[in-house]
């Protein structure tokens, strides 16, 4: 197979790196994301977690097989789901929620004035006993 100077510029173009962070904010991104004060602490998690899983995998409690490959698998296409479609439920739940907080408002401000109206209708029969009494006392 022979690449011609156009599928070599793609290539290379794939192989630059625009907008990566670097190597080292991602790694303390990484152990930032463990629990723990301090780095010891941080890695104490991680170091258990591996020794935990060798000490299963080496006892034969924990067989590695091609279920094991599906969930990891399943797992990581979860997590890039979450990660692409989370900002934009998010934005579309804020702005339904912002269109109902709207129609709640309005309807508030509908309802406040209808009983505001009701509340002047019937303040103007305050009196009707004392005028019912002068008609037929």
């Amino acid at each position: 197979m022979r690449l011609t100077p156009a599928g070599m510029t793609a290539i290379r173009a794939y192989s630059t790196e625009k907008g990566r962070a670097p190597p080292a904010e991602t790694a303390n991104r990484i152990i930032d994301a463990f629990p723990g004060n301090s780095l010891v602490a941080k890695t104490g998690y991680f170091a258990s977690a591996t020794g935990l899983t060798a000490f299963l995998i080496a006892k034969e409690i924990y067989v590695l097989n091609e279920e094991t490959i599906l969930l990891v698998a399943f797992g990581s296409i979860l997590a890039v789901l979450y990660k692409v479609v989370k900002e934009p439920f998010a934005s579309w739940a804020d702005s339904a929620l912002g269109a109902i907080e709207s129609v709640m408002a309005n309807a508030r401000g509908e309802h406040k004035s209808a009983v505001l109206a009701q509340i002047e209708a019937k303040s103007q029969l305050k009196d009707i006993v004392k005028y019912t009494k002068s008609l037929f006392g």
